[in-house]
């Protein structure tokens, strides 16, 4: 059969309406990744603070003048990231294994795939849109110094991450590519399509 995706406005998704989506034939859908990490007992939320996570020995820092990103692994299969540009801070907690692949639900008989949107990435690419030209070649080295980083988890060849982007705004002219929005695009995909660039995992 055809594959049809359904994009909530919003994001905005509840059981009622998965439910509805799926009965009116939809396959897929998309959803905030932080819902689907609330399901999970381990998932750590601000009730339970950085004290209480254990540190592994993974940890990386790199001190840019800017930006400065910090990935640190905790526990378990969660990731902490934190990102600073131009004064402003970004911190977010994930998991790879489970906000970086599709899931599958069974409501009533229907089954429909839900695609979590990376809400950590979506936020920072959204201020892309606010670079200057001059500097889309720094935001394209940190953009994949974190895709770097999570690649040491896409370990499954048989379920490859798969990374979603939703951004909110206006994106520009994509016929004029006008916009420091395109500009960026346009300079990583030379650096994932180029033969022999090391970021050739990226599809």
């Amino acid at each position: 059969g055809s594959v049809k995706g359904f994009y909530p406005p919003e994001l905005a998704l509840d059981m009622d309406s998965l439910k509805l989506i799926a009965m009116l034939g939809y396959n897929y859908t998309f959803i905030d990744d932080i819902h689907v990490y609330r399901i999970f007992p381990d998932y750590p939320t601000p009730r339970r603070p950085p004290d209480a996570w254990y540190r592994t020995s993974d940890t990386e820092v790199s001190l840019k003048t800017d930006p400065q990103y910090l990935t640190t692994r905790i526990a378990g299969n969660w990731v902490y990231l934190d990102f600073t540009w131009s004064g402003v801070n970004y911190q977010y907690v994930i998991n790879p294994y489970i906000g970086l692949r599709p899931h599958v639900l069974n409501i009533d008989g229907k089954q429909i795939v839900v695609f979590p949107r990376n809400r950590f990435f979506s936020v920072l690419l959204h201020s892309i849109m606010n670079f200057t030209n001059d500097n889309i070649d720094q935001a394209r080295d940190w953009f994949l110094s974190l895709i770097d980083y999570l690649q040491r988890f896409n370990n499954d060849p048989a379920r490859p991450f798969i990374l979603t982007i939703v951004i909110d705004g206006d994106n520009g002219d994509p016929l004029t590519h006008s916009s420091t929005w395109w500009s960026f695009i346009k300079n990583l995909l030379t650096n994932v399509t180029t033969p022999g660039s090391r970021f050739n995992y990226v599809k």
